[in-house]
């Protein structure tokens, strides 16, 4: 059988095995589990007394029955949940923004605080004022800050908005948040304000926890200061070539400060802003982009439009807060110079400008635009803003300005507006101008315009060029072919694009040596990776309060030879030795590293701590290598786990690769534990960007890559007494003991001169399927395997006889040896897929119920870790199905997959289940990982609340012109909420909804089609006839549930309108139809067709509505229907089924008719019947034009 939840709808090729196992290209326990933002809600009904019902599609291949499902539902207080705050307003501070749909139970206004100034400008005549930044959503409400500082009780006062970038309390507003500074009067001086917090609140008390308050920055003031304010740094598109010269220009003319938010970058962009931070000369700061549209960015694909001058001018609010106390403050991207035609520093510039003139506030500067396109001017120049002197002529073109703080309010990209009193001034391009470095603008109708060449800025060049080169951070101030040291973490990973060759050196950790010691003295081992052919390096030591001590550093390990010109590999994992003359405890808070050069560096930070081992007598440790990605399945870590402790194993070993956040929950809890050490991990230099998975991984530089953390283990697991080099799916089990310890002193005991046992393996294959299909671990299930093969053999060695090891061998140090362990005492059972190098997956295969013995143990073992870590403290209930179109356990039923409604019932309140999240299996253990579970929602109740299930939207057919007048007009009506499910709408028709969306009226939700047949939908040329039932209804039964709260529910299409005859509101009239009998749940309604084909009655009628006036007579065909949802169970297109003692009715066509408009319908024999007149919605005309104009004018429609 199959089993989709939400997005995970199957693909072809994939499902649920036999096993209740998933598989193919996006199964649970393959990586892929369900999107955050693609999740489907699962619905608690509201009359059902507490049950819930669940929305999941069931399809069973070859028609075979559906066996009984289980369903499960987590306990909202189960520790790794997060519960939902039932409030409607919410403030949150920086970083800790939301960013991604947080899925609410109830809806959340939010207001994301970034941060907190104090004014310099506008001051009060007594205490201070504060400005915080900020985003919020729409129509906040009032808010009130709240001050703290060391020794004083919290103060309070209103919280005013005194700058945004549009009205947040404009309801018709699309944009879903707004950046805004917030104002507060607090009575004290600036000189009171050390140490003090604020934040803001729209609640009547003040928070109490101190990480709901930000501190308050105090400006500096800097007399005669020039600052910049940068906006947003994102993206690849930065090359920290070009940055670099920008920066050295700006500091040749003479600025001061130059301040960014960083959205994320490369690591060698981020190299150059850490370069310029240190300096003193760059203040860069964290940002992220909150609320709807969820997880926008600043790219092509990520940013979205209508919010965009929120998220870009945001900076702005910020730089004009921080660098109040500069004199002048520019306002450019970081790939724009104003350049002084005359001068070679700004700041005479501008005390030109604005000395001359009291009330000026800001200056603005034409734009030169220096495109690539152009063609280089001078190709040998070495750098680009030497090359690039074809520019446009001086253009009034996204221009830029300079301004005053102390005379500006506030500013966007291209504008400011100065305090009253103050003006602004353009300045003449012969004075200066702005030179733009950039590619072709887009909205250019052609890349050739006029140009000239402008060699202005080449009077910098014998200043510039020597400080741009040094100036590369940790680049080209190498000499050619000298290694660069680095060490971890700040290792490169993405192609630096070095100006000059650079070798590089990437230091790991340092270890003291337990084995193989000098007479005198220590040895300390460095693991590294290093490129091809380096050269002698040097140890640099450095003991508390003793000189550095130099020595030579020996490679003493390597997997590969680095000095091999031949050979393929980029970097070589390596293992250098230094001999220093200290015993081990003199080495106490002892640093280490290498170094090209003839003296140490100076700086700290070149310099690792060195690790001593533990030496633990009898220990046995197991190295795990390297943990990546998301194959990783944390119920079978746990086992795993669980087995190594049961075997007595002392500690294990891992690199940290980047592992999803359930995987790292099982890390964080064995490292708590004692038994992990974890390890952070990357890949340096080329190939850039490697990894392990399928995709990332490469193959020549996989052994070095692979096996590095096996010279890590071999240095810090040296104290062991045993250590065994393994995988985690992967077990040493012996025959008969039910420890290692034993069995391994039986072995290497018994031979003083014996350095590694290797083991025999056996495979126990998920694709052989499971032994014991009821069993509650899966190594408990899967028993059968293959007889043990010499393959894929691992080991276990002793430290004290052993030199180093790889995946799959050591090597003894000499006299030393090795031996094969007889699988009739031990062997490796390793749980795995079937591996690709197999020619086929169906060797032979034997039961082996050896693991079986642990059972007893292992089980409650395994069950407390996952109760302790938020994955096992479930409830579970039987899933029967309460509502489906068909029934899915009929064999002969041409139809694929069925739109079905689940039930479960929960030991919870409503209010309990804030939270809570569930989902449905076929197996007898839960799910383990949080992407398998969906929020239950809640849905909300509206008292004499009027609804409307519009099914489903799709494909370029809907007219967005018509569908505003059919908002419009059922806004008229009275109606309070529609929903529809989105199957993919052109732009302009999305427009349409997000307006209405907007406003609340609408709901709106994705849809896709899954199962078979594959790739259907809903048009002509797509739909599936015998299937359509069920993928039409579907939307039916959504509505059903998430608009139960509602006092009515009308079924209708958004090309049909409900229109009372008497009446121009639709709530008294289904108050009067539907209280005439407290039996009564859903009232059927007849259908006139306003066909267009009967053409136009009035052709100069402003609207389609009042266009198309001729229709059929009332007609009892596709009739529609309105139903009361406490009384009615379920509902397809055109009928209800009410709950058991409750009846329908049918609406005289003199009380209320439906009103359909369309195009001729394709069933009637010929389009030509008899036709009315009917004049009877031209009632509405006065109110409805007006409204249905404002909106078209609005989405610019």
């Amino acid at each position: 059988m199959m089993m989709n939840v939400g997005d995970e709808w199957e693909k072809e090729g994939g499902g649920i095995d036999g096993s209740g196992k998933m598989n193919g290209k996006r199964g649970m326990d393959g990586g892929g589990g369900m999107d955050e933002a693609d999740e489907w809600m699962m619905m608690r009904e509201m009359d059902g007394g507490g049950g819930w019902r669940v929305l999941l599609f069931v399809s069973s291949p070859d028609n075979e029955p559906v066996e009984n499902l289980t369903i499960y539902t987590v306990n909202p207080t189960t520790p790794g949940t997060t519960p939902v705050v039932r409030r409607d307003k919410l403030v949150e501070i920086f970083p800790n923004w939301t960013t991604a749909d947080p899925h609410d139970a109830v809806p959340v206004k939010r207001v994301y605080l970034y941060s907190a100034t104090l004014t310099l400008q506008q001051t009060p005549p007594s205490g201070s004022h504060i400005r915080l930044t900020a985003f919020q959503e729409k129509r906040v409400g009032q808010l009130t800050c709240c001050f703290r500082r060391h020794g004083s009780d919290t103060i309070t006062s209103p919280a005013h908005i005194v700058h945004s970038l549009a009205d947040p309390d404009n309801i018709n507003d699309q944009r879903e948040v707004f950046a805004v500074v917030y104002q507060c009067h607090v009575p004290f001086s600036p000189l009171e304000l050390t140490g003090a917090r604020v934040t803001v609140t729209p609640d009547p008390a003040c928070p109490v926890e101190d990480n709901n308050y930000i501190p308050v920055y105090t400006p500096e003031v800097v007399k005669g200061g020039l600052a910049i304010c940068g906006k947003v740094a994102f993206g690849s598109l930065l090359d920290p070539l070009k940055l670099v010269e920008w920066f050295e220009m700006q500091k040749l003319l003479g600025v001061d400060k130059i301040q960014i938010l960083d959205f994320g970058n490369p690591e060698n962009v981020t190299r150059v802003f850490k370069y310029y931070q240190n300096t003193g000369l760059l203040s860069i700061f964290p940002y992220k982009l909150p609320g709807r549209p969820w997880g926008r960015g600043f790219t092509d694909e990520t940013r979205v439009l209508y919010q965009l001058n929120q998220d870009e001018d945001f900076p702005i609010l910020e730089c004009r807060l921080r660098l109040a106390g500069y004199e002048y403050v520019m306002g450019i991207d970081m790939d724009e110079i104003i350049l002084p035609r005359n001068e070679l520093s700004l700041k005479p510039c501008f005390q030109q400008i604005f000395g001359e003139n009291p009330v000026l506030a800001a200056a603005f500067f034409h734009v030169q635009f220096f495109v690539e396109e152009f063609g280089p001017e001078d190709k040998d120049a070495p750098l680009h803003v030497l090359r690039y002197l074809k520019s446009t002529p001086a253009r009034w073109e996204c221009q830029k300005y300079t301004y005053i703080p102390a005379r500006t309010n506030q500013g966007t990209t291209h504008s400011v507006s100065p305090y009253p009193g103050f003006y602004t001034t353009r300045i003449a391009s012969d004075k200066a101008v702005i030179h733009h470095y950039r590619k072709c603008p887009h909205v250019w109708p052609t890349c050739t315009p006029t140009t000239i060449t402008d060699r202005s800025i080449t009077r910098f060049k014998t200043d510039l060029v020597p400080r741009v080169r040094p100036s590369v951070p940790e680049t080209t101030s190498v000499p050619r072919n000298s290694p660069l040291v680095e060490i971890f973490p700040n290792w490169t990973t993405a192609d630096p694009h070095d100006v000059v060759p650079v070798k590089r050196v990437y230091l790991y950790s340092a270890t003291l040596t337990l084995h193989q010691t000098p007479p005198n003295g220590s040895h300390i081992r460095l693991t590294a990776f290093q490129e091809k052919r380096v050269g002698q390096l040097t140890c640099c030591l450095r003991g508390h309060g003793s000189d550095t001590v130099t020595s030579p550093a020996h490679i003493v390990h390597s997997l590969a030879n680095p000095d091999n010109i031949n050979d393929q590999r980029e970097v070589f994992a390596v293992v250098y030795q230094c001999h220093v003359p200290f015993s081990p405890l003199d080495l106490t808070g002892a640093r280490v590293t290498v170094t090209p050069d003839p003296a140490c560096p100076v700086e700290d930070n070149y310099y690792i701590p060195v690790y001593t081992p533990e030496v633990v007598k009898g220990g046995l440790a197991i190295c795990g290598k390297v943990a990546f990605g998301s194959l990783l399945d944390p119920l079978k870590l746990v086992e795993w786990f669980e087995m190594q402790r049961l075997l007595v194993v002392d500690k294990i070993q891992i690199l940290d690769f980047g592992n999803p956040e359930n995987v790292s929950r099982v890390f964080k809890y064995y490292q708590n534990t004692g038994l992990l050490s974890i390890f952070p991990y990357k890949l340096p230099g080329r190939p850039w960007g490697r990894g392990f998975t399928d995709e990332t991984r490469v193959l020549y530089q996989l052994n070095q890559d692979e096996d590095f953390p096996i010279l890590e283990c071999r240095l810090r697991l040296a104290g062991y007494e045993y250590v065994m080099g393994i995988d985690m799916d992967e077990i040493i089990l012996p025959r008969n003991e039910l420890s290692l310890k034993p069995f391994l002193q039986q072995i290497f005991g018994d031979d003083p001169v014996l350095a590694a046992a290797y083991f025999y393996v056996q495979f126990f294959v998920e694709e052989f399927g499971p032994e014991d299909k009821d069993a509650p671990l899966h190594v408990l299930r899967y028993l059968r395997s293959t007889p043990a093969r010499w393959e894929c053999y691992k080991y276990t060695y002793i430290p004290a006889r052993t030199n180093q090891g790889t995946t799959h061998g050591v090597s003894p140090y000499p006299g030393f040896d090795t031996t094969v362990i007889e699988s009739d005492k031990a062997v490796i059972h390793h749980y795995r897929k079937c591996p690709h190098v197999w020619p086929t997956c169906t060797p032979t295969t034997i039961t082996d119920r050896s693991i079986t013995r642990f059972q007893t143990d292992l089980v409650p073992r395994v069950k407390d870790v996952l109760s302790k870590i938020g994955f096992y403290a479930t409830v579970t209930s039987p899933a029967p199905i309460v509502h489906s179109l068909d029934d899915p356990e009929k064999v002969n039923d041409g139809r694929q997959v069925f739109a079905v409604v689940y039930q479960c019932h929960v030991p919870f309140s409503p209010l309990e289940l804030t939270g809570a999240r569930v989902t449905v299996t076929p197996d007898p253990a839960c799910p383990v990982e949080d992407n398998c579970y969906i929020p239950v929602y809640t849905p909300e109740v509206v008292k004499g609340g009027l609804a409307i299930c519009g099914k489903i939207a799709f494909g370029s057919l809907l007219d967005p012109l018509k569908l505003v007048e059919w908002f419009e007009m059922q806004r008229l009506l009275g109606v309070d909420k529609i929903q529809i499910l989105d199957f993919g709408n052109p732009e302009n028709v999305s427009r349409v909804f997000k307006y209405y969306q907007t406003l609340g009226l609408l709901s709106f939700y994705p849809y896709k089609l899954p199962g078979f047949p594959w790739g259907r939908g809903f048009t002509d040329e797509t739909r599936v006839l015998y299937q359509l039932p069920q993928d039409e209804n579907f939307a039916l039964f959504e509505c059903r549930l998430r608009l139960a709260g509602y006092d009515y529910v009308m079924g209708i299409d958004m090309d049909e309108i409900i229109l009372p005859r008497n009446s121009k509101s639709l709530k008294p009239l289904f108050q009067e139809i539907l209280s005439q009998s407290s039996e009564l749940a859903a009232a059927y309604f007849y259908v006139q067709f306003f066909v267009e084909e009967f053409g136009p009655e009035d052709k100069d009628a402003p609207l389609h509505v009042l266009r198309y006036l001729r229709s059929t007579p009332a007609r009892w065909e596709c009739y529609k229907y309105t139903y009361i949802p406490a009384r009615t169970n379920q509902g397809t297109t055109h009928s209800v089924s009410p709950y058991p003692g409750f009846d329908t009715t049918v609406v005289p066509s003199a009380t209320a008719v439906l009103h359909h408009y369309r195009k001729c319908p394709h069933v009637w024999p010929t389009c030509t019947p008899v036709h009315i007149t009917d004049r009877s919605i031209a009632r509405f005309q006065r109110v409805l034009v007006p409204r249905v104009r404002d909106v078209l004018k609005t989405l610019k429609l």
